[in-house]
This record gives structure tokens, sequence and C-alpha cells, in this order.
């Protein structure tokens, strides 16, 4: 699993109708959504934010820990126990079951059974990356060329004469 897929999987998994005590603000291209997480036992962690911010292309996902203005990392123990103990609790059937309490040597992402979360069925995080394994299995066109932007396309003065 990719953190970029961990914190998107997270983010959605605050969404106000699925969660009603999650909050959701919204300001110009940036979206908050709040919850209090002070009934899951995690000490040092009483409310988490996770944000998604709209760039050009693409979407960035970033979790914040109480009013803490710096991003967290998903590698420190303490956002580790929230990750861990927010989807022991709302989603069990997404963690591996044969789990240690003691996460400190574990890496997070490997905790997860990617084929039961939603929305990861592509096996990827991003659509548009291709692996070798599937331009030999036929899923990709290898011949197809890939411009640096959606909808760029180049001058009559420099397309290929054939």
């Amino acid at each position: 699993m990719l953190k970029f897929t961990l914190l998107k999987q997270l983010y959605y998994a605050f969404d106000p109708d699925v969660l009603p005590e999650a909050v959701e603000k919204r300001g110009g291209d940036i979206y908050h959504r709040t919850l209090n997480v002070e009934g899951l036992g995690v000490p040092g962690v009483s409310e988490v934010t996770m944000q998604e911010r709209f760039l050009p292309y693409s979407q960035l996902y970033l979790i914040y820990i109480n009013d803490e203005q710096q991003q967290a990392d998903i590698t420190e123990p303490r956002v580790k126990a929230f990750i861990h103990a927010f989807f022991k609790h709302y989603h069990p059937d997404y963690l591996k079951a044969d789990l240690p309490d003691d996460l400190s040597d574990i890496d997070i992402l490997d905790c997860f059974d990617v084929d039961k979360m939603p929305g990861y069925q592509n096996k990827y995080a991003y659509r548009e990356i291709q692996t070798l394994e599937d331009i030999r299995s036929g899923k990709a066109d290898q011949y197809k060329q890939k411009h640096g932007f959606p909808g760029l396309t180049f001058s009559k003065k420099y397309q290929d004469r054939q």
C-alpha cells in the first residue's frame, strides 16, 4: 500500500455522511474533515484533521493531529496507533488478522489487507501508472504516447509527417 492511498482512504473514511460526528470545512481548494477521536483511547491524540488539497491535475492528502500546524508523519508512533485504532474500531475488516499490539517496529502500510478496501481494486494510487506486468499481459498499450499534461497536443509544425 502507498502512503498516498492510505491518506486518501482515511480522508474518505472521515466523510460526514458516513460518520455524523465528523465536521467538514471548505476553504477555496482545500477541504478539512475533523473528527474527535478521544473515544478511541490513543494517548496524545484527541482530534484528527484530514485535509484534501486540489493541485493542478492531482490531489494532495495531509493528516494533522490535535491543533498542530505541522502535518503529521505516519511513521510516528502516535499516528500509527491512531490509524490502527481508527480502522480497528470503524473498519476492522481492512486490517490483517495477525497484527501485534505494539506497532513501533512495523510499517503501518503493511498492516492492511488491500483487497478488502474499497477503491483499491486498481492496485495503484495513480491510475496513470503502467507497469511492465500490465504491458506484458496486454492491459496497457505500450505504443500509446503519454503527454506530461492531459490534453496537451503538439502544433502541426512538430507532428510527424507520414
